[in-house]
């Protein structure tokens, strides 16, 4: 199986067990429930089994590639152990104590069974490396507990955790296809498509979260990938994890600052977070979590960059940056100018942009030609995707016919489960026509040619309508998030394989961001929607018999 289908597997999984745990757990009065309190943003209680959800899916679609190596097998176990603390903690609550020892457990295991280690800091001075010889089990586990805990303690807000968690793993799956990593590529990929599956219920405003279940496994998915992925005769830096962990690792090192300052224990809770101090100067929940996200993205971008630079460099360019945070932290304390300086800033600057940007207005007319055309083009995409093979195979045919009468018996029987269905067909089709796009045996022949134009007339047709229409886009922080992960992977050096997989990736982005706006106007178009769909899985199951 493909690291891809086993994002799509684990994806699935994590759908359908969230929804389950969503209405299980509306049913449940104590036990997995998150309850309001002084130091969290909800309201009212909301179930904290996501991460059981995020956890099943991703180690489920792994469990198919346990055969690969010792590494999956270390990280599974390890996973198995943390998990088993983070449900009972989130059920009843445990003593910090207790869940650090949760914590040392599975990170234990992961070394006994697997072997894995930080070994080496690499030149931490020119001339000079350093190796860490016998205290490498030490050092691992203090690097693992640290990425653990930096990711549980992000997790504040809606999406905040999991969608620091997924821009990492995603830059984590690219950088291992860059040098063939297979293991840390299926690893990634599988937390990759648990995660997504995950925050579709998980973005504000939130109907699940996924607790200390999910962000300890969040956090030691991310610390395993980041040592695998950069020690054991690496061509990346040692050093690189520190840049990759992002704003986690930057925030945590902030808080225990601050709690050292005030002379605390740094165990103890508090409102020191970053996104505690986004919300109280000025900014709201989307915008809060918008603007950290975009620290992530360029600590990001500026480790990726970075990526083959020596090690003593990345060492001297990280410690300038913890050393102008926390310079910036203590002036803001002793500084009430700046401290009200910033919060301008993030009021009226970022806070304003992030608020929406007016659409252009234009007359109607204009406005209902460019819908009709983006309709119509949208229709011509999925039409011709039926015929961009020279023959198919009469499973999938038959796969396809059984697909559009499951459509029509649901549509009979259960009407209200019928807009998921629209949606999960209109967003396979057009996976599907884009793969099969992307290997077509000839590229050259005219209907390939005439999807190529179509495609691009859609681009256009999808950027006039944002232009000119009356509306605004509908984009949750989910759409956001990826886009990102995806303008980020669009705009990475390729080669080979990796150009066409940025090309099948630029039209699927685009596939998404136009059903995503036909989903907005689902209560209006939703028949034609559907039976474009039915059109084209009976034309595509028409072809395979032919």
């Amino acid at each position: 199986m493909t690291p891809l289908l086993l994002l799509v597997l684990a994806l699935i999984l994590s759908v359908t067990v969230s929804t389950v745990l969503v209405r299980a757990s509306s049913h449940a009065k104590n036990g997995f429930m998150d309850k309001p309190d002084e130091r969290k943003v909800h309201d009212h209680p909301i179930p904290r089994t996501g991460g059981i959800a995020v956890f099943v899916g991703a180690l489920a679609a792994m469990s198919t590639q346990l055969d690969r190596g010792e590494l999956l097998l270390g990280f599974a176990a390890g996973a198995s152990v943390l998990v088993i603390f983070g449900m009972i903690d989130d059920y009843r609550g445990l003593d910090f104590r207790i869940k650090f020892l949760g914590q040392v457990l599975a990170c234990a295991t992961l070394l006994l069974v697997s072997g894995l280690g930080i070994r080496t800091l690499g030149q931490l001075w020119p001339g000079v490396t350093v190796d860490l010889g016998v205290l490498w089990p030490l050092f691992t586990t203090f690097f693992l507990l640290t990425a653990i805990n930096a990711v549980n303690f992000s997790d504040g807000l809606d999406g905040l955790a999991g969608g620091i968690s997924l821009l990492i793993l995603s830059c984590v799956a690219l950088m291992a296809l860059f040098v063939d990593n297979t293991s840390v590529l299926i690893i990634s990929l599988c937390a990759v498509g648990g995660l997504i599956g995950f925050l579709r219920l998980n973005v504000h405003p939130a109907v699940i979260f996924m607790g200390d279940t999910g962000s300890q496994f969040l956090g030691y998915t991310l610390g395993v990938c980041l040592i695998a992925l950069t020690q054991q005769g690496s061509i990346y830096s040692p050093i690189l994890p520190l840049f990759l962990l992002g704003t986690p690792l930057l925030d945590l090192i902030m808080v225990i600052f601050q709690r050292l300052l005030k002379k605390q224990s740094i165990f103890r809770p508090d409102t020191n977070h970053l996104h505690h101090k986004l919300l109280l100067n000025g900014l709201d929940h989307a915008q809060s979590v918008t603007l950290i996200h975009l620290g992530n993205l360029a600590m990001l971008a500026l480790g990726f960059s970075l990526r083959f630079a020596r090690d003593y460099v990345l060492a001297g360019i990280y410690l300038g940056l913890v050393a102008a945070l926390l310079g910036t932290i203590y002036v803001i304390k002793k500084s009430n100018r700046v401290r009200i300086g910033i919060q301008n800033m993030l009021r009226r600057g970022f806070g304003a942009l992030v608020a929406g940007a007016t659409p252009i207005y234009s007359p109607p007319a204009l406005a209902h030609a460019s819908w009709l055309f983006f309709m119509a083009a949208f229709a011509a995409v999925i039409l011709v995707i039926p015929f961009l093979p020279s023959e198919l195979d009469k499973t999938q045919g038959v796969g396809f016919f059984a697909a559009a009468a499951a459509g029509a018996i649901l549509y009979r029987a259960q009407p209200r489960w019928f807009d998921h269905f629209i949606r999960l067909a209109a967003y396979f089709i057009m996976l599907y026509g884009v793969i099969l796009h992307a290997n077509s045996a000839f590229p050259d022949s005219l209907v390939s040619q005439t999807a190529r134009f179509l495609f691009i007339i859609l681009g256009v047709a999808y950027s006039g309508y944002l232009v000119l229409s009356r509306e605004q886009l509908l984009l949750d922080g989910m759409d956001i998030l990826l886009i990102a992960i995806a303008v980020f992977a669009l705009f990475t050096p390729s080669t080979g394989s990796y150009a066409m997989a940025q090309l099948v990736l630029s039209k699927t982005l685009l596939g998404g961001l136009c059903i995503n706006l036909l989903m907005n106007k689902l209560s209006t178009y939703r028949k034609p929607l559907a039976l474009l769909c039915l059109a084209t899985y009976l034309a595509i199951f028409a072809r395979s018999m032919i």
